[in-house]
């Protein structure tokens, strides 16, 4: 005849092991905090020179937007894509786009940070020649008068 257990009862210092639930707590905050600030990075703040005649340019063409702060980095849209000395990621955007139906209309819209320094607009500008893009507008504050 099998022998069977008898449970135990319960002892009143019996408590539920929370280790593991105080472990999951801790990566939940560890991954909201690192989430959140994925998100509130998006476009990077850069203060734009002033021009007294800047006009405004229609939006019904084909653009890409290309971004280079004061250190040099450079970025498509609000994605970092390396550094102003290394723009093969850069050339391959515009080739993508260039290759699209109408893409030999496509206009690069470079905003750059007014303490970026002239070499670093310089090779963004080089490279864009390099593939054949010709066609690009400066970002810039419209002066009050």
């Amino acid at each position: 005849m099998p022998k069977t257990k008898l449970k135990k009862p319960a002892s009143e210092g019996d408590e539920p092991d929370l280790t593991p639930m105080i472990d999951v707590i801790f990566l939940l905050i560890i991954f909201f905090l690192i989430a959140g600030r994925m998100i509130q990075q998006g476009r990077p703040e850069i203060t734009m020179p002033v021009a007294e005649a800047a006009m405004k340019s229609a939006k019904d063409d084909i653009r890409t937007e290309f971004t280079v702060d004061e250190a040099g980095n450079l970025y498509h849209l609000d994605t970092p894509i390396g550094s102003s000395f290394d723009t093969a990621k850069m050339q391959d955007i515009i080739e993508k786009k260039r290759s699209l139906p109408g893409g030999e209309k496509l206009k690069v819209y470079l905003r750059a940070d007014a303490k970026a320094t002239y070499g670093d607009v310089k090779r963004v500008m080089a490279a864009c020649a390099a593939k054949g893009q010709t066609k690009i507008l400066f970002a810039s504050y419209v002066k009050e008068n």
